[in-house]
This record gives C-alpha cells, structure tokens and sequence, in this order.
C-alpha cells in the first residue's frame, strides 16, 4: 500500500536549498508510485537575509491555512521545519489538525541552528517553541553532527540521517569541457553577507589578479546592494544573476573552485550547490561551519577560517600556485559525489523513512 504523503514548506521560486529539495522530493516521490499533495509556505518572491525576524509582508502566510482541508486525507504530514521561533510556531496549526486526525508527523531540518536558537529565547517563547516541536513523530537531519537540532524533543531511534543530493537533470545537459589550467571560481549562492561573498571579492580586490577568473551566481537581496559595487572592481568577474537549467550547468563545469566561505549566523546544513560542484570536479573552498565538515575533508576541500580575509587570501593564492591541487582534489569528489549523493539515493533514502514511519 503507497502512502498518502502531504509535503508541507517552501517550493520554487525563488530558488534555495530548502525549496529546491521540495521540489525534487515532489517530483520523485511521484515516480514511485507515492500519493503526494503539497503546501507552497513560501511567501516571500526574493530571497533576504532577514531569516526569523518577522514583518508585515509575512502575514501573507496566513493564506496557507486555507489549505489545511488537505491534511485529513494524508497519513503523513511532512514538514520542513523552520529554525527560528516563527519558523517553528508558524506550523502550529498543521500540527494540530494532524494530531487531531491521527497522522504521522516528521520535521525535516534542513540547517544547524534550531538548537541554538530554541537555548537563546526567553522562556516562553522556548515553551510555545517546545509545545510546537513535540507534535513530531519523527524527524530528519542531513548529517550527523546535526541530530543534536532534534534530539532535544525526539528520541535518538526517531531520528533519521538523509543527507542531500545533487540534480540528475543537470548532467543531462550538454556543457562545456572542464579546464584545470587556471583558476576559475565559482561562488554560487544567494548573496548574503553571511554566504562570505562580500569576504571573497574583497579577498579577490586586495590580490588584484589577472589569472585568477570569477563567476558569480544568485539572488542579489536587498540589504547586501554594496555587493554589486565590490563585483564591478573586480578584474575577470561576470555576474550571472540567478541560474538554473543549462546556465547553472554550464557554471559548474566552466568553474574548478568552489568557493563558499560561509559564517552564516543562522547555521548551515548541507548546501545542495557544494554537492553539485563536488559532482562537477569542482574542488570545495569553504569554512568548518554547520554541517559542512560531515561532507568536506582534506579529501576534497580547503578550509577557511571564518570571516577571515586574510586567510581566504592565502588560500586562493595558494590554489593559484598549486593549480594540480585543484585538479587532484576536483577527480576525487566526482567519484564520492556519485557514491553518496545522487537523487536517486535521496528519494530512496526519503522513501524508506516514510515506509518507516509508518509501519
């Protein structure tokens, strides 16, 4: 018997890590066989740094709750949980309608943060947030230094470990060949200050280098403008504004660095765009932040610290004079992306915890 699966959070657009594996998790689901209805919480067109604060513009959120109809005729309510105080109470309603109907209920955190932001709120708010949390079932993270998000409401046995995937649909596409003859960076991300690409192009303006060429990828939100003025200083930059579909494609196989040198102070989980560069022969330039060192090694990427521009600068300059690292480190992770991370394995992952679920 298939089950009957209600995906409730964000879908397309705009475009991030969370609302692309929505999407993905939908159409793949369907393959299978699995009934699957949706809930688009998304409200918001552009993406913003403004993670967790709440404004006006957010009570088109209520919309939503017109769709709770949708939840009776499930036997799973899955849910990708927020990681701030709203972005957990805003599901109250879903969870209580599923309570109430005797419905399996499983959080998907796609981050690293829900735990620090549960410890940093007043009392109630940390009581409302507790109250909201203990509705779950079960619960999903994508490595396993991030159970320790869940299991302060979950037991240990009901939390699963799915980590996250890469495209199929982006090697069906025919791009260019890969060129590990000069250093090509791609910084593909929305871009908050908090991704590190304010950081980079600084770090790329101070070395002030003709070999070294840039891409950029992704929405421009509008509290980080400034970023637009650093890119245009900045020798052998084109911004590409946001890609998907043969474009982003395209950018994964002309770049050989991938550089997210994030500090995000809302947590990292596990970008689905570090995956997707690991599948292109991209080696990974990034920080020890989130969930990120349960992907990335000394095998297959260098590591930054953190807000640091002077390291950053070293790093890339080292790159720039060791261009076989790149090459080597590049081989490495085509092979452990397609070991580890390709959709299929996810949505068979995702499938196998949702016959757990249930069973």
């Amino acid at each position: 018997m298939k089950n009957k699966i209600l995906l409730i959070g964000p879908f397309p657009p705009p475009i991030s890590g969370v609302s692309l594996a929505n999407s993905i998790l939908k159409e793949g689901l369907q393959r299978e066989g699995e009934k699957v209805n949706f809930i688009n919480t998304e409200n918001q067109k552009q993406i913003t740094g403004e993670t967790g604060r709440f404004n006006l513009s957010k009570l088109s959120f209520l919309l939503m709750y017109l769709k709770l109809f949708k939840i009776p005729s499930s036997n799973i309510i899955y849910i990708t949980i927020g990681q701030t105080f709203f972005g957990v109470l805003k599901y109250l309603p879903f969870l209580i309608i599923a309570k109430l109907f005797n419905l399996k209920t499983v959080a998907h955190l796609h981050g690293g943060y829900l735990k620090t932001e549960f410890d940093n709120q007043p009392r109630f708010n940390k009581k409302c947030m507790l109250m909201t949390l203990n509705l779950f079932d079960y619960g999903i993270v994508l490595s396993k230094s991030l159970r320790r998000h869940l299991s302060f409401f979950l037991k240990e046995e009901d939390i699963f470990i799915c980590p996250n995937f890469y495209e199929k649909a982006l090697f069906e596409i025919e791009s260019g060949e890969k060129n590990y003859e000069e250093l090509r960076i791609i910084f593909l991300s929305n871009l908050i200050e908090g991704k590190g690409i304010n950081l980079l192009l600084k770090a790329l303006e101070e070395i002030n280098s003709k070999a070294i060429k840039i891409k950029v990828a992704g929405n421009i939100p509008l509290e980080n403008k400034q970023v637009v003025k650093q890119m245009r200083r900045i020798q052998n930059l084109e911004y590409l504004g946001t890609v998907s579909g043969k474009k982003k494609a395209d950018l994964l196989s002309w770049g050989n660095v991938f550089c997210l040198p994030t500090f995000y102070d809302r947590g990292e989980g596990q970008p689905i765009s570090i995956i997707e560069s690991m599948a292109f022969g991209n080696l990974i330039l990034t920080t020890r932040h989130g969930g990120i060192p349960d992907i990335c090694s000394e095998y297959n990427a260098f590591f930054v610290q953190k807000n640091n521009v002077q390291d950053l600068k070293e790093k890339l300059m080292y790159l720039l004079e060791n261009i076989h690292k790149v090459k080597e480190k590049g081989a490495y992770n085509v092979k452990y992306a397609k070991e580890n991370f390709t959709e299929e394995k996810f949505i068979q992952n995702m499938t196998n915890i949702f016959d757990t679920c249930i069973s």
